[in-house]
């Protein structure tokens, strides 16, 4: 009975040694998880959080997943929900109502130190205030987030092969000004402050002086298929339920079967292009040649854009492809890769979504410009097929006389 409770012992301190490795877990931490605007580093954060123990305390505040606690008992979870607006652009609203309340949590619980979850491409208006208003000795640590995957093969400033390494002592004299913060700022904040880099790609990184700016930092290499082996059948479907994801359904729905995504892009209200898209899906249909496909082999579903701004074309694909299943538009589509549910093919508008994909799986990819930047990765990388490459202005409708 002795030895049983010793091993007991030992599998539980190896098990909490694991999970600290991973989520660097410190006494007396408070996490806060943010995101007033995109989808990729809130979901991102719930794999986070998902592998943090139930008793530590949270927040979250994620405007494209709002309401969590109708889908979770975060009492559960020891997890405050803070409401912020569900639209996009209102990141100073939304970041005094967080701040605001982590000042509060923090000032009624003077042993606790911030754990930080943010976006990196807001350092201005979301993460300079919380160092502003938080002493540097109560924060634990900073986890920067991309606010779209990819960011290492997109950032025109990382791209560069020459630019300066400031110091620290630089960077605390000249470059950290409110509102003033240069692009080195975003990816120096480790020279200040305990700071944590979740970036995709990373491991394909050989480039020195990327590797020279993030000397120093923990930078964890955001790996869907690495996650989907990592995370626990509990941790996942804690992800499912916070992301708003049917496993259920859609496991019945694609599991062993042939399906296609077709993804949307957000078009700003331009309607030439968004009649372009949805002629492009009927060609991909209908035209056995152009597809290299029969499409009545496969399940097809369509992925909105997550803005919520593009109801208008949601509205029109809906009308036009009644028989196509709508995949919930704040879902995001890496999900699907974390669920072993990664659809047989791939088609759609330019977007991070299709980093986790191979060649094999995109049957089309519509670029967004002639210097589209996700090409960088998708070519380079994943070596996708240049005739796989097309444009939505070949598929213009026709004007009517």
């Amino acid at each position: 009975m002795k030895f049983l409770r010793l091993l007991v012992l030992c599998l539980l301190f190896f098990s909490v040694s694991v999970q600290s490795s991973e989520t660097e877990i410190y006494p007396n931490e408070f996490h806060v998880f943010f995101e007033s605007y995109a989808t990729n580093p809130a979901f991102t954060q719930m794999i986070q959080y998902a592998r943090l123990p139930q008793q530590i305390p949270k927040m979250i505040a994620w405007h494209r997943f709002p309401d969590r606690d109708s889908v979770i008992n975060l009492d559960n979870y020891n997890t405050t929900e803070i409401d912020i607006p569900a639209k996009e652009g209102l990141w100073a609203l939304a970041t005094k109502r967080v701040l605001e309340a982590t000042l509060k949590k923090m000032n009624q619980h003077p042993e606790l130190n911030l754990v930080l979850h943010a976006n990196l491409s807001k350092m201005d208006i979301v993460i300079r205030p919380f160092l502003d208003k938080i002493p540097k000795n109560r924060i634990q640590m900073i986890h920067l987030y991309e606010d779209g995957y990819g960011i290492l093969f997109k950032d025109s400033f990382l791209k560069q092969e020459d630019h300066k390494i400031y110091s620290r002592e630089e960077i605390e004299e000249g470059v950290f000004v409110p509102q003033k913060w240069k692009p080195e700022m975003i990816y120096s904040l480790h020279k200040l402050y305990p700071v944590t880099y979740h970036l995709f790609g990373w491991k394909h990184i050989n480039n020195k002086t990327v590797k020279d700016y993030f000397k120093g930092a923990k930078v964890r290499d955001v790996d869907f298929d690495l996650f989907a082996k990592e995370l626990t059948d509990m941790q996942k479907k804690l992800i499912y339920k916070l992301a708003g994801f049917d496993y259920d359904y859609f496991y019945h729905l694609m599991h062993h079967k042939k399906s296609i995504v077709f993804t949307m892009g957000y078009h700003f209200d331009n309607r030439e292009k968004e009649a372009s898209e949805r002629n492009f899906l009927k060609k991909l249909q209908t035209d056995e040649l152009f597809s290299g496909i029969r499409a009545d082999e496969y399940i097809w579903l369509y992925k909105p854009h997550p803005s919520y701004q593009a109801t208008g074309s949601i509205d029109a694909i809906r009308k036009m492809q009644k028989n196509m299943i709508e995949i919930p538009a704040q879902i995001p589509f890496e999900i699907f890769v974390l669920a072993g549910l990664k659809p047989t093919y791939t088609a759609g508008f330019s977007s991070s979504l299709f980093y986790v994909l191979q060649d094999k799986d995109i049957l089309y990819f519509i670029q967004r410009s002639k210097n589209d930047n996700y090409l960088n990765f998708l070519t380079q990388i994943r070596h996708l097929n240049p005739k796989k490459i097309v444009n939505l202005k070949d598929f213009k409708p026709e004007i009517k006389e």
